[in-house]
């Protein structure tokens, strides 16, 4: 189970030809620069992106295209939801009834995801370790049944490793303030991305890490 991620992006969507030079990488990271280049808010599940890499894609096309193209070989498919977002699904119809399941799932969720997120976030606005240009950390977590954050892993890494390992280091044993909610399927993957430039990180002033995902 993972928290449904949301890669930052301007509100608008952008339209016409745009220039994009977005290398092969963990496919997480090339949605996030995707969002950065078109300002079009990318909507996907964290853990199924957990392991699958982009296709790398450079040259000038449409934001759909450009998407299209970033996904060839992945399995997965871009779906328009709104204006200025789309959401990112498996191909196949078996795999779509196994995404809306786990959405369904998250939303029985959804509070208990909110105070994590939350929580996460105020810890990791207070660490020395996630200050503003940290590589985007992807980590999963499992709670026990007190609310306590009892083991943190890496799942993959944009950034300096030794930072990443003490950024989960300290997760672990992090109090959520809420007992686990009875039959919440872990582990919880989360994403963790530095604000890209120019955007506020929701941190008091001297803390500069961005932990929305």
């Amino acid at each position: 189970m993972s928290v449904w991620a949301a890669e930052r992006g301007d509100a608008a969507a952008q339209s016409g030809l745009m220039v994009f030079d977005i290398p092969a990488q963990p496919l997480a990271f090339a949605l996030e620069a995707y969002g950065a280049v078109t300002g079009i808010e990318v909507f996907y599940d964290a853990e199924l992106a957990t392991g699958r890499r982009s296709a790398g894609v450079k040259g000038t096309f449409s934001p759909a295209r450009g998407l299209e193209a970033l996904l060839h070989g992945t399995g997965y498919v871009a779906r328009t939801t709104g204006s200025g977002a789309v959401s990112i699904v498996l191909a196949s119809a078996a795999a779509a009834q196994q995404v809306t399941a786990s959405r369904r799932v998250f939303n029985r969720y959804d509070r208990y995801f909110a105070a994590l997120q939350a929580r996460l976030g105020q810890a990791l606005c207070g660490s020395d370790h996630a200050q503003v240009g940290s590589g985007e950390i992807i980590f999963k977590f499992w709670l026990a049944g007190s609310g306590v954050i009892a083991r943190a892993d890496i799942v993959a890494s944009g950034g300096d490793p030794a930072q990443d390992r003490a950024i989960a280091n300290g997760i672990a044993g992090l109090d959520i303030g809420e007992p686990l909610p009875a039959g919440l399927p872990q582990p919880v993957t989360m994403a963790v991305l530095p604000p890209v430039q120019g955007e506020a990180t929701g941190c008091p002033a001297g803390h500069g890490s961005d932990a929305g995902h």
